[in-house]
């Protein structure tokens, strides 16, 4: 049995036998690739960063970013301080 949602949120639930085809389209990129027929149509799950220099270049069109959140949020009185060591 699940619990009811607040009012307020918009979480999408979709069932593993619906998102099974998103599933199957995800993959993550670790190597350089030489060309697209690899990665054509498919999502790459992973650090933008990482992932766009393994890429051929001039071949992205279009990237989905989700950025970190609540990076400042209190946690049980403790601030969550991520920072770039150099």
């Amino acid at each position: 049995m699940t619990a009811d949602k607040a009012d307020r949120n918009k979480t999408i639930n979709t069932p593993l036998s619906k998102g099974q085809a998103f599933l199957d389209r995800c993959i993550t990129v670790t190597q350089r690739q030489a060309d697209l027929d690899t990665v054509m149509d498919k999502t790459i799950n992973g650090d933008m960063f990482g992932v766009c220099p393994l890429l051929p270049p001039e071949s992205v069109d279009l990237i989905i970013a989700d950025p970190p959140y609540n990076l400042t949020k209190t946690f049980i009185a403790k601030w969550l301080i991520i920072s770039k060591k150099p």
